[in-house]
């Protein structure tokens, strides 16, 4: 009973929030900095879960468009990979330009994850924001999302903030290609107000829970 009174509260709530939405007023375009024309600088965590998706653009976009400049920035152990992209992209495109690794130093994402051993394993072993709908669902992710976004301790965000700005006015990029689950990256060019684009392997409705209608979030999407 207090299970179906509670999604029966989440529902109503979820349609007083969409209809304040439609009321309020279309927020205003910002007028994001342009950097260098035919300049790209891509973000990425080293994980091939986060990275794989980065690496193939990159290669497309080489091998479709020679005269772009690209830029890539993630930790040392994706420089390998990205130097493997860039010799194939140039094995069918001659004219492209070679891809530039920019290092970044300190804690990578996975590496910041794997300090928190309190997280409770599912029945594989592994642990997971995923969650099976429902209060239970909800309450297991609450409990550690904010691991889930954003591992790293603040000094090492922040430094990670900082090299990440330094590098951007550095490239000065056309635009940036960010990963949706490195923190520092996605604010330290929103702080810059740098045009900027995500770059996925995930489904839309993961990277816009908030803005499912009927506050979609908490009862039918609360992963």
């Amino acid at each position: 009973m207090f299970t179906r009174f509670a999604f029966i509260l989440v529902a109503a709530v979820g349609v007083l929030i969409a209809l304040q939405q439609k009321l309020k007023p279309a927020p205003v375009p910002r007028d994001y900095i342009r950097g260098r024309n035919n300049t790209i600088l891509y973000i990425t965590s080293e994980h091939p879960g986060h990275s794989n998706v980065h690496a193939a653009t990159a290669q497309s976009l080489l091998q479709n468009n020679p005269d772009i400049e690209i830029h890539f920035a993630s930790f040392p152990k994706l420089a390998k990979t990205v130097s493997r992209v860039s010799t194939f992209a140039k094995q069918h495109q001659p004219r492209a330009k070679d891809i530039i690794f920019h290092p970044l130093n300190g804690t990578s994402f996975h590496e910041a994850f794997d300090f928190y051993d309190h997280l409770t394993p599912d029945e594989d072993g592994k642990i997971g924001a995923i969650q099976p709908p429902g209060v239970e669902g909800i309450k297991a992710l609450a409990k550690d999302i904010q691991i889930f976004i954003a591992p790293w301790h603040q000094e090492t965000h922040l430094a990670h903030f900082r090299q990440v700005t330094e590098l951007i006015e550095q490239v000065d990029p056309a635009v940036v290609c960010l990963d949706t689950m490195f923190a520092p990256a996605i604010e330290a060019t929103r702080a810059l107000n740098r045009q900027h684009a995500f770059i996925t392997p995930n489904i839309l409705v993961d990277n816009f829970l908030d803005r499912q209608p009927w506050l979609g979030m908490l009862w039918k999407y609360p992963a």
